[in-house]
């Protein structure tokens, strides 16, 4: 059984922008998530999903072990996030199996 984190973090947020890069006591949102996930001894693989570099940048400062999905831009508007867990499974069909277990990890959720 294979424990899989998928974190994603788009850019385009509408209602606050750059929400997931806001600081939260000098940290952005989504480092308190790559944080926390990499100490978990539960998850065996941690996939970033983005559309944005930066977003990478700031992901790979707390974690350089992180598996990178650059989204395309269909999947960088506002569209429901098992559009991209789908897009993950397709293009990351070496990491899953019928035993795998999936995590989705929202960085807008920081105390865990």
């Amino acid at each position: 059984m294979t424990v899989i984190g998928i974190i994603p973090a788009r850019s385009g947020s509408k209602s606050v922008p750059n929400k997931n890069t806001r600081l939260l006591g000098n940290t952005p949102l989504l480092g308190w998530i790559v944080k926390a996930a990499s100490k978990s001894n539960l998850i065996d693989k941690l996939i970033f999903s983005s559309d944005s570099d930066e977003y990478f940048r700031i992901a790979k400062s707390f974690n350089d072990k992180l598996i990178f999905h650059k989204r395309s831009s269909e999947l960088s508007e506002d569209v429901p996030s098992e559009l991209v867990l789908l897009d993950i499974l397709k293009n990351f069909q070496e990491f899953f199996d019928e035993n795998s277990i999936v995590v989705m990890l929202q960085p807008t959720t920081p105390f865990r």
